[in-house]
């Protein structure tokens, strides 16, 4: 977390959220993207857990959390 001394408050950074399918070939399917602002990526990771269960009926096997760099620093796998 990073705080903002001008303004004495926590500043909010981005992650991508990514929800995946099994696709062709062993490849992921990234069903649907979407950035967010949270303030550490916990939080990150909590509405990427929410999105995985929602669009698991439409066949996703997990949701990413992704960092500015595109890095992968969280997965999540929704229940069978």
């Amino acid at each position: 977390m990073s705080f903002d001394e001008t303004r004495g408050a926590a500043v909010a950074m981005k992650f991508t959220i990514e929800v995946v399918r099994p696709g062709e070939g062993g490849r992921e399917q990234v069903m649907h993207r979407t950035t967010v602002e949270e303030i550490s990526p916990r939080r990150a990771k909590t509405k990427a857990d929410a999105l995985s269960l929602a669009w698991r009926k439409r066949g996703a096997s997990a949701a990413r959390v992704l960092n500015p760099h595109g890095e992968e620093l969280y997965r999540t796998i929704p229940p069978q």
